[in-house]
């Protein structure tokens, strides 16, 4: 019961009090001397570690579960423990090494005839590929995860996807489509409730507003996603929180220091459906095509 409450609050993206869950987890499963419940315990742990920027700490968790699954011969288990280790080491910037982890990943659980197990693990390599600046690599790879999710038509993987697809879009310059998958994402998968992709979205609308010369509602919508993240304990990469810092700098040179207050304290009280509608409106009139 204990996992499945952490794998829930995982799935939604709120890690507040997912850490807590874990070590009870793990407390029960050492008494019980449960080697699997153990090792799920274990990683559930550390994946709440890694999300949270406690990376030493998602290191040690991983290398405890992956020696226990090791035990247990149990690839799921390995092919999980290597993608959320990816988390780590891209977050820190040791870029091959998390594509490894994740190639020996998906390696491991194509075994497994499980198109569901393989989703993360494509999406990460395109976070990777992203990250490194490979934007045609990132683009494939994420929206072959978008397409995994359909095939098993998993509405949170799919809204997850289409929320960093579209980042890679913006990076790429195609606006367009950038704001279409974005606009797909929260208002046809609004029911996903994945705080994750809402955070991720809302970012990428954000800077599409901020390429519309809309300074007020780009600091509404990174006022929200701000919020967000911080309810969630959900912080932001130092390379993110940058590209963050250079969009504000140029909305609160706009709107003067009294315009950007006032724009970011209503970000701030808003909730989900005003922020999404805010996001959209001002990116102009969706179009669902193929997004």
């Amino acid at each position: 019961m204990l996992t499945a409450a952490t794998s829930f609050a995982f799935s939604v993206g709120d890690f507040t009090g997912i850490w807590a869950l874990g070590e009870e987890a793990s407390a029960v499963a050492r008494e019980l001397a449960n080697p699997t419940e153990l090792a799920v315990a274990l990683t559930f742990q550390g994946v709440t570690a890694a999300y949270t920027g406690k990376f030493p700490e998602a290191m040690a968790l991983f290398a405890q579960a992956e020696a226990l699954w090791h035990d247990l011969d149990d690839r799921f288990g390995l092919g999980w423990v290597l993608t959320e280790r990816a988390v780590v080491l891209r977050r820190v910037g040791e870029l091959d090494a998390a594509d490894g982890n994740l190639e020996s990943a998906v390696a491991l659980l194509a075994h497994l005839g499980d198109r569901h197990s393989l989703i993360m693990p494509t999406l990460h390599r395109g976070l990777v590929a992203h990250q490194a600046g490979r934007l045609a690599d990132a683009a494939e790879h994420c929206h072959a995860a978008v397409a995994l999710a359909h095939e098993i038509s998993d509405r949170q993987y799919i809204h997850l996807g289409l929320c960093c697809a579209a980042r890679v879009a913006i990076d790429q310059g195609d606006m367009s489509k950038a704001r279409d998958m974005l606009a797909a994402a929260l208002l046809d998968y609004a029911d996903a409730e994945n705080r994750i992709a809402l955070a991720i979205g809302v970012e990428g609308l954000a800077i599409i507003a901020g390429t519309r010369d809309s300074p007020r509602e780009m600091a509404v919508l990174w006022g929200f996603a701000d919020r967000l993240r911080t309810d969630s304990s959900l912080p932001l990469t130092s390379e993110r929180r940058q590209e963050r810092d250079r969009w504000l700098d140029q909305a609160r040179r706009a709107e003067g220091d009294w315009g950007f207050d006032a724009a970011w304290a209503k970000g701030q009280a808003m909730t989900r459906d005003e922020a999404v509608g805010v996001g959209v409106a001002v990116t102009g009139d969706p179009t669902f095509g193929d997004a």
